[in-house]
């Protein structure tokens, strides 16, 4: 009876909110090959709400809100899935979803809210990512709202790109082969990595060129260039842990943050070229004697604090000169301080326009959406310029 009456109780809820009573009992929407297998690909919904569509001669799956699960490996061809809604999960199950597509993603997430969990894969084999996720930017390429998305247990992806979200990151496998990074952050994203595996080849394991980034935990390994690679101006950087190890350096920086506090991690360069200077490097005309000690916490130490100020490149250069360095003993963060020097060698409005958005009334103005963001992340990243290398 007891049962009944919250039954009752939850219908007449949905009823007063103006909700379809389907929605108070959503249950768990299971994928299978199946539901991306269209006859005629011309933007009619099939039995799971999933809507096919062709862009550029390639098929855009449209996911409706609610939560899915991987039923069995689906392959999407050279096509591309993407959400535009309120809400969207999915489960990896074990399974595998793939693509091979050189321009979009496997998994697209434009909605306000989505979480990916479990076991199992996102691949792209093309040079495509595995997912992207860019918040809703209005004509004027002004962030208007953020896309949340959080990525919990050990889901192994090929690589992310994210523009103007808020992104956190719980554990799993990321990786980025040839010349593409394992995690690509545009600007107004708001970062928190909490653990996890990041690697890349040729590229930065984790590029960031904008928003905020605290880092608790995780690996962070690029084979022929930097763990982790601040190439625009950051709100604020805190380090906790973690293992940053890359060829040139663990930690590079091309501006300083507003705001930095490291109080943990390992940084390691493992090159011996003459352009792989150290483990934490900064280049920028701001650097002074005292810069790399100001990124530390209050009471946090580095095990080496030699380094090397080189005044003569521009930008100038300061970088630490052991191989490797573990900071320790951090507590409180410290508020950045370049007056000394030493000796030693957002909130955002409601939805307007230029993004896909829950209120996209139609497949068509969802696509739109769906290209506008691309060109809107891929300007960003165009933007991006290298880290000057040069030797002391």
């Amino acid at each position: 009876m007891k049962k009944l009456k919250l039954l009752v109780a939850a219908m007449f809820m949905a009823i007063a909110l103006g909700l379809p009573a389907k929605a108070v009992f959503a249950a768990t929407i299971t994928l299978t090959q199946a539901d991306f297998t269209f006859a005629d690909c011309n933007g009619t919904a099939n039995t799971k709400g999933i809507i096919c569509s062709e862009v550029g001669g390639e098929n855009a799956y449209q996911l409706p809100d609610g939560e899915f699960t991987l039923g069995e490996n689906i392959s999407l061809g050279t096509g591309t899935a993407f959400t535009t809604g309120d809400s969207f999960s999915l489960d990896l199950n074990g399974k595998t979803i793939s693509t091979n597509n050189n321009t979009y993603s496997a998994l697209e997430l434009d909605g306000k809210s989505a979480i990916i969990s479990g076991t199992g894969n996102i691949t792209n084999t093309g040079f495509g990512r595995g997912v992207a996720a860019y918040g809703e930017y209005d004509t004027s390429n002004n962030l208007v709202a953020r896309t949340k998305l959080t990525i919990n247990g050990n889901p192994n992806i090929s690589s992310i790109g994210v523009r103007g979200t808020e992104l956190t990151i719980n554990g799993g496998t990321f990786a980025g082969s040839g010349w593409v990074s394992a995690v690509d952050f545009g600007d107004d994203s708001i970062t928190v990595i909490n653990g996890g595996t990041f690697s890349a080849e040729g590229a930065d394991a984790v590029y960031v060129f904008g928003g905020s980034l605290t880092v608790n935990g995780g690996t962070f390994t690029s084979a022929g260039s930097i763990g982790l690679m601040l190439e625009g101006q950051l709100n604020s950087l805190k380090i906790t842990g973690g293992t940053f190890t890359g060829k040139t350096a663990g930690l590079a920086m091309g501006f300083i943050p507003t705001s930095t506090s490291l109080s943990g991690g390992t940084f390691t360069t493992t090159g011996s070229g003459e352009w792989d200077l150290g483990p934490i490097q900064v280049s920028n005309d701001d650097v002074t004697e005292n810069t790399l000690n100001s990124f530390l916490a209050a009471g946090a130490s580095y095990s080496d604090g030699s380094f090397h100020l080189n005044s003569t490149v521009t930008p100038k250069q300061a970088y630490l000169t052991t191989k490797s360095v573990t900071i320790t003993n951090g507590s409180t963060p410290a508020p950045a301080d370049d007056s000394t020097s030493t000796n030693s060698s957002s909130t955002v409005g409601t939805p307007n326009s230029g993004r896909s958005t829950a209120e996209a009334g139609s497949v068509t103005s969802s696509l739109a959406g769906l290209i506008a963001s691309i060109v809107l992340v891929s300007l960003a990243f165009l933007g991006k310029k290298h880290f000057a290398k040069k030797s002391a």
